[in-house]
């Protein structure tokens, strides 16, 4: 069947119309979105090799909700296929599951679980190359609020990464903290968070990172129409890479700008500084810059945009340097003919420019996508 038919017969599923099903407090819906884009640089790399992809993602959520518990769980599958190249064709499965406990938010004490896994495909900058992961996340918290004004939370969560296609990696992510946090007044809120991160990936080399940290934030809300979030953490790490062990110092600073010029437009500026993270085969570090912001056109239209700039260095682990600069801009349109109907349209550049020649890329997606619930 060719891509067009294909394509037709879901516009003409979509246009039609189905009840959710309700029994009690529970909710079960069906989910069918389909899209396709064009991208200009499938494997992001200096050969810019483009192809038409299409997608299909049928899923459905089941809901449970009453005064006592909240419970929802959703599974579905995601169907990938590329015109040119096929061999890139896949099927990402997906299941999550989230449960609360008391469901209102004015309880003294409250518990969170949530579970995910999934598949999915990551184009690496680093690499130019695309790597296939399946990924299972856990999250417990535990939250005491003894007035309107505090909040005392533990949390627990668990990232277990496996590597389907590309590098053979397995890695665990364990994350334990605690914090708190105060409303001094109407406008400003601080917290503190401390906690430990335990990294540890097996592949062709093996490595191991601990991480503590100590996390800082503050929330103004200047005015009306400007909100400040600020952010500073420390982390002491100890690096062990193949017998060899090194220990520094991690700082990163965050700043959140959030302007509300009228009921219609928000504008948003990010800066983050100094943020790292691991892949298979390097550390990243980067400094960030972003500017977004989205605008309510009618009722059912809304516009966004988005322009990110990163300065992002690479270090291996036999300390070969790489540096990159990143520019990315998006735009996007969504029109929701109704609460459960949605078309989307967007467009997206992104320009790598690195210190590697062979590295220098840019990379062009223009693409759109129809979702229905039933």
């Amino acid at each position: 069947m060719s891509f067009k038919a294909v394509f037709w017969i879901f516009v003409l599923i979509s246009s039609k119309t189905y009840g959710l099903l309700n029994v009690g407090n529970e909710v079960v819906s069906l989910s069918l979105e389909g899209e396709i884009a064009y991208n200009s640089n499938l494997f992001l790399n200096h050969l810019e090799q483009g192809d038409l992809v299409y997608n299909f993602t049928p899923g459905v959520v089941w809901k449970n909700q009453d005064s006592v518990v909240a419970k929802e769980m959703e599974l579905g599958i995601r169907l990938n296929r590329y015109l040119e190249y096929p061999e890139q064709n896949s099927e990402d499965y997906f299941l999550s599951t989230r449960f609360r406990y008391p469901n209102n938010t004015k309880s003294l004490h409250s518990i969170r679980s949530d579970f995910e896994l999934f598949e999915y495909t990551i184009e690496d900058l680093f690499l130019g190359a695309r790597n296939r992961y399946f990924e299972k996340d856990l999250l417990l918290e535990y939250s005491f609020a003894p007035d309107s004004l505090q909040i005392f939370d533990a949390t627990f969560s668990l990232e277990d990464l496996n590597t389907i296609t590309g590098i053979a990696a397995n890695t665990d992510t364990y994350v334990f903290s605690i914090g708190a946090s105060r409303q001094q007044t109407m406008n400003f809120l601080y917290g503190i968070k401390i906690g430990q991160i335990y990294y540890e990936t097996s592949s062709f080399q093996s490595t191991s990172i601990k991480r503590r940290f100590i996390s800082n934030q503050v929330k103004y809300n200047i005015n009306t129409h400007l909100n400040c979030s600020l952010e500073a953490i420390l982390q002491d790490r100890i690096f062990s890479y193949e017998g060899r062990q090194v220990r520094d110092f991690l700082p990163t600073f965050s700043l959140d700008l959030t302007s509300k010029f009228s009921s219609k437009s928000t504008v948003q500026f990010d800066l983050i500084l100094g943020s790292r993270s691991q892949s298979d085969v390097a550390e990243l570090t980067s400094n960030t810059f972003s500017v977004g912001g989205e605008h309510q056109l009618r009722s059912y239209l809304k516009a966004g945009f988005h322009l990110h700039f990163s300065d992002i260095t690479y270090q291996d682990h036999n300390q070969l340097y790489r540096e990159d600069q990143v520019i990315r801009f998006d735009l996007d349109l969504s029109h929701e003919l109704s609460e459960t109907r949605k078309y989307y349209f967007y467009f997206k550049q992104l320009l790598n420019h690195s210190n590697i020649p062979i590295s220098d890329f840019s990379k062009t997606q223009l693409g759109m996508s129809i979702s229905q619930i039933f």
